[in-house]
């Protein structure tokens, strides 16, 4: 009886989790996209820096990239999240080994689960 209790929880909780909407990108706001990349041979420091100088190329300069950028994917996947605006989604896309970018979902965890027996 207890495991069906915590099951049902979980279960419910986990329903909570699912994304709820996707931050989209206006022409002046940025929001947070995931930017997929061809997978190039190198050292992990070498694929950080083509995320950064493929980034550079649309916002100017190495150092805004290195602002934008959240996070680097080097393991499973080649590529890279980072606050862009719809704008410079659209001028990224086109740049050499890039082959998606997508807005990243956004989570809506629950604010408090009622555990009392019924």
């Amino acid at each position: 009886m207890i495991h069906k209790l915590l099951l049902l929880l979980f279960t419910s909780w986990m329903i909570q989790l699912t994304p709820v909407a996707f931050s989209e990108s206006t022409a002046s706001t940025p929001m947070e996209n995931i930017v997929y990349m061809e997978r190039t041979p190198g050292s992990q420091e070498m694929i950080v820096l083509g995320h950064i100088h493929t980034l550079a190329s649309v916002l100017g300069s190495e150092e805004a990239a290195r602002k934008a950028i959240i996070y680097c994917y080097k393991n499973t996947i080649n590529g890279f999240s980072a606050l862009l605006t719809k704008v410079q989604v659209e001028e990224l896309s086109k740049q050499p080994g890039v082959l998606k970018i997508l807005p990243a979902p956004m989570y809506h965890l629950p604010q408090e689960v009622d555990v009392s027996t019924p």
